[in-house]
Parts: structure tokens; sequence; C-alpha cells
């Protein structure tokens, strides 16, 4: 029998028959991750925990087909503390909701299944949410970069400088400072009684709409890089490259559709390259060739920097092929954010406004 927390919540595991003070929530966001999330359980059920603090861990999976369920439905016998919550609708924003509506915890941690997290991750993420007060903390995601250039290549995609732009979780910061967003927060449960819960029509980019909102409402979201989680990403290219694109179209798309301002200087470079292109052979098609002048300036400029990122990779990771993918890769991602920019940009008008649910 659970024993009861002093606010009414049930204890989880409690030790030596004393209720927890409080109750802490994992939320875990699941589907089709046979590969990776026994593993990723296995790290967030080996947490170390605060004192007088328990935790709950809630999977949320959309309906997976790989064996995923029955994975979890087996960890879940052993260890009580894990429960599977169904996504019927398959879109992490449901996914989200689902899992905060259905926990007792506060603080509440939003974790991937693609994600390893050492044992001291949910101690520091309290820790640091108690010591300043921040609304959501977190930290650095590690790209596991793997052997062998073109997956070294492709994992680089998420988290170098040139190709992930301004995502500061993804390509570092030296000391702990706000941010527009985190991976695998830690929220305040109080902040989705005040601002709110993800937006549900936001395929993509809710995690940093919702953000946006908690800090347009004074809310804080901090960094600490001294907090560091391991990533697994995806090494086929051409997903690669479908997955940059709809983050380019809903970044914009996000903006139009909840009324929060999303978009930064940075959001525009892309798509004007893209625009730099289409023009330049337009004009060509049509025998202009005044703006192939242009085009070509901003392609030689653009290749050079990539150049140097790539040889300065290939040398420093000792694999010389670097020096060539890279600068593919780097061309075709900013390529395929910059179309999926545009695209969002020309269904702007199209897009049907409305707000996020609330708690």
């Amino acid at each position: 029998m659970q024993d009861a927390a002093p606010d009414g919540r049930p204890g989880i595991n409690a030790r030596d028959g004393v209720a927890p003070a409080r109750l802490i929530t994992c939320i875990v966001l699941c589907r089709n991750e046979a590969r990776h999330i026994a593993r990723c359980l296995e790290s967030i059920l080996a947490f170390e925990l605060p004192r007088g603090y328990a935790m709950e861990c809630i999977v949320v999976d959309g309906r997976s087909d790989d064996g995923s369920r029955a994975i979890i439905a087996g960890i879940g016998a052993v260890d009580s503390r894990v429960r599977l919550v169904d996504n019927p609708e398959r879109v992490t924003p449901f996914a989200m909701n689902a899992g905060i509506c259905a926990s007792q915890g506060d603080p509440i941690l939003i974790l991937g299944a693609h994600t390893g997290y050492p044992r001291d991750y949910l101690t520091r993420c309290v820790g640091l949410s108690a010591a300043t007060g921040a609304d959501n903390v977190g930290g650095l995601l590690d790209t596991a970069i793997g052997t062998g250039a073109w997956r070294a290549a492709c994992a680089m995609m998420m988290s170098h400088v040139f190709a992930a732009g301004g995502s500061a979780y993804r390509t570092s910061v030296a000391s702990c400072r706000e941010v527009e967003t985190v991976f695998g927060g830690c929220y305040r449960r109080g902040v989705f009684e005040r601002v709110g819960l993800f937006h549900p029509r936001l395929l993509r980019a809710q995690d940093r709409e919702f953000n946006a909102r908690l800090r347009s409402v004074g809310g804080r979201v901090l960094l600490d890089p001294s907090i560091r989680v391991s990533h697994h990403p995806r090494t086929d290219l051409w997903r690669h490259l479908l997955v940059t694109m709809r983050g380019g179209f809903w970044v914009v798309a996000a903006q139009r559709i909840s009324g929060t301002r999303l978009l930064k200087w940075r959001n525009f470079v892309p798509s004007a390259f893209v625009a730099l292109l289409i023009g330049a052979l337009g004009a060509l098609a049509i025998g202009v060739t005044g703006p192939l002048w242009v085009a070509s300036l901003g392609l030689s400029a653009y290749f050079v920097i990539a150049l140097y990122f790539s040889v300065h990779e290939g040398i420093q990771r000792r694999q010389p092929a670097l020096t060539v993918l890279l600068p593919a890769f780097f061309f075709l991602t900013h390529v395929s954010y910059g179309l999926g920019s545009l695209a969002g940009f020309f269904g702007w008008w199209f897009m049907r406004p409305s707000r996020a649910p609330r708690l």
C-alpha cells in the first residue's frame, strides 16, 4: 500500500514506512522507441533523489507498434513507479499534456526516450530550481557523434553551431544563464496553472512556444552547462533533412497559430539564403545575369565558412572525410530549413490562430 504524503497525494516507494514530503514526476515521451526505451527508463529509475522526495515515472506512448509498450509494461511490473499513459493522437504536445494531467508531482520533468540521463540529473535540476527560483531549468544535450564519417556528419548537424544556430542547449554555453528553451526541462507545477498547457496544434516547436509564453509573463528559463545528458541522434540523412524542413515550417507556424512572439533574426537567414538561390535560378531561366553575381558572391562566402568549419572538425576528430562531407551536409541542412520556413511564411494567412488549453 502506498503511503500518503502530507498534502494528500500518494507517496511512491516510501522507505521505512515514512511518507516522503514531496513527489517528483518524470514524464517520458515515447513512440516506437524499442531500441532506446529500456536504457532510458533504467537511467531514470537509477536517479538519486533529493532528501525527502519520491518519484513517479509516467511514460506517455503514442500507440507504439514496435514492441515498446511491452518493454514499458515489463519494467512497470518490476518497478511500480513506472506507469503507462496512452497518447491516441500520436503527437508530441498531446503526449506532454496527457502526462502533465496524469501527474501528481511537483516539479515535473519532461524527458525524451532517445536520451540517457546521469544519476545526478534529477538532484541537480531540483537543486538549481530551488536555489534560483527559476520556473524551468535544464542542461546541455550532448549528441553522441559515433564512429564513421557519415554518422558523425549526420550527428553534428544536431549540435554544431553552424548547423544548429541559436539552440543554446545543443551548442553549449560557458556559464549558467537564462535561455529561450531547454531540453528535458524541470518545471514547477505552478507554471502550467499560470500559463496553461502546451499548444496541441503545434506538431513541432511546442516547447519553444511554451517557454516563450512563460517568459512573456515574467517566468525564467535557466540553462546550467554542468547538467548534461547524452542523446542518440538518428543518422539517416534524408530523415534528418525532412525533420529539419518541418522544424523550419513549424517555428513560423507556431508564431502564427499561437500568437506568441518566436521569430528571431536567425530564423530569417536560411529562408533568405534559399530565396536568393531561387531568385538567381529564376533570373538565369529568363536570361538575366545580374542577380547571378550576387548569388555567386553569397554562395562563395557561404562555402568558405562551411569549409572552415569542416576542415576544423576533420582535423580535430581525425576524420579527413568530414572535410568533404560536412560542406554538403551544412548546405542541405540550411536549404531544408529555409524551404520549410518559406512554406511557413507563404502559408501564414491560411493558418487559424488559437489558444493553448488550460490545466
